[in-house]
């Protein structure tokens, strides 16, 4: 997906930073990607280590290196680089943009956002399809799942919008994964599902709109 999106981009012509690769934001990105990063992994850490079932599946540090590597770089950075950064950009352009409020927040964006968060749920719908293994089950849960990452995916793509990056997004996509299947799952999948939704109910309820109205933003708008 890397190299789909940075090939793609540049036999169009254009700059990278165009498509979520801008460097403008950095700091300011990265700060919200870990403050909402670790507001939703602290309640499901907390209620697991509180009820003593707290384990991970993580062996060694090697192991651990090759692990932040692969959800923080290869999922994280690498879906949101295709998806927000690369699919929604282009469909946007095709589109352009239209509407001024998704799902209570003020942004400006086009079709080129839902469609991407469609295309982002409907995917996670094969995640039990893996010929490598001989897998090709499709179960409800992958739903569920789909529905979950369809839903995140707009919320996402308005985090793209307003910081004109990705990096917010790869970071909080990438700690999720990170910790839902390494740790949380291993532990109590359903504890840790209810209370990561505490987790991101405290950024998307209050948080988030803190991230929206910031100056920085305001000051990128303006620009």
């Amino acid at each position: 997906m890397i190299l789909l999106s940075i090939v793609a981009v540049v036999s169009r012509g254009k700059h990278l930073e165009d498509y979520g690769l801008s460097i403008k934001n950095l700091s300011f990105s990265c700060k919200w990607g870990v403050l909402f990063s670790l507001t939703v992994v602290t309640p499901p850490l907390l209620a697991l280590l509180v009820l003593g079932q707290l384990k991970a599946t993580i062996e060694n540090v090697e192991s651990l290196v090759v692990d932040i590597f692969w959800y923080f770089v290869m999922v994280g950075f690498a879906e949101e680089l295709f998806f927000r950064g690369y699919i929604q950009t282009r469909l946007n352009e095709a589109f352009n943009k239209h509407f001024r409020k998704l799902l209570g927040f003020e942004v400006e964006y086009g079709w080129g956002l839902i469609i991407t968060a469609v295309i982002f749920g409907v995917i996670h719908i094969f995640s039990g399809i893996n010929p490598f293994k001989g897998t090709y089950a499709i179960k409800p849960f992958y739903i569920f799942i789909a529905i979950l990452a369809t839903f995140f995916g707009l919320l996402f793509g308005v985090i793209r919008e307003k910081t004109g990056d990705i990096w917010t997004c790869s970071i909080l996509h990438g700690t999720w994964d990170f910790f839902w299947i390494l740790i949380f799952m291993p532990s109590n999948a359903t504890i840790s599902g209810i209370t990561m939704f505490i987790g991101f109910f405290i950024v998307f309820g209050i948080l988030f709109e803190k991230f929206l109205s910031s100056d920085h933003i305001a000051r990128r708008l303006s620009n």
